[in-house]
């Protein structure tokens, strides 16, 4: 840069600052050309996990970045997905969630597995369901009146949760959900 400022050339230091400039400007341009962008580091299951048409109309989902509060006794973990399903336009009008949550061991995941296994199934009439490694399916009972499907494939837990008896409609949700999750969390 030094030479950059020597004016003894006849060039005034106007046009020489112009030409450090532009210089400068080139290789800031080929330095950012070459630094990943933020869509080829992005989480690849974020798009996946809700899509259009996967819940009627009338819900729309909420994101929120804290489960814990759901699930005591599940190891925490920086890749969590955790959605509150909104019925028609009032916030506050909560009727379920959905959460998956990503670990980087089976033992770990296994602790996960049983502690939110622990909260879907309590005062639950509960079925096993073929999905994922393990996964099972309870419907409302006189205690609680939700629907809950839950589900491991890998290191990955995927809970999902909608009041009232929607069994059929999360268990579409959750085949739908499986097939797009399945190649990425356990190739």
């Amino acid at each position: 840069m030094i030479g950059c400022l020597d004016a003894s050339k006849g060039l005034s230091l106007m046009l020489w600052r112009s030409i450090c400039g532009l210089v400068f400007a080139m290789t800031l341009l080929v330095a950012c050309q070459s630094a990943p962008s933020p869509s080829s580091t992005a989480d690849p299951l974020t798009p996946l996990i809700v899509q259009s048409g996967d819940f009627p109309s009338i819900y729309h989902l909420r994101n929120d970045l804290m489960p814990w509060r759901l699930y005591p006794g599940i190891p925490q973990t920086e890749r969590v997905y955790y959605y509150e399903i909104i019925e028609g336009t009032d916030e506050r009008n909560e009727v379920g969630h959905i959460t998956v949550v990503r670990y980087q061991n089976a033992a770990t995941a296994d602790v996960a597995y049983q502690a939110v296994r622990t909260e879907a199934e309590t005062g639950k009439s509960v079925q096993s369901l073929e999905l994922g490694d393990r996964g099972s399916q309870s419907g409302p009972s006189a205690d609680w009146n939700a629907s809950d499907i839950l589900f491991q494939r890998c290191t990955t837990i995927v809970h999902a949760s909608l009041s009232g008896n929607n069994l059929d409609s999360l268990q579409q949700y959750s085949a739908k959900l499986y097939d797009r999750i399945a190649p990425i969390v356990c190739p």
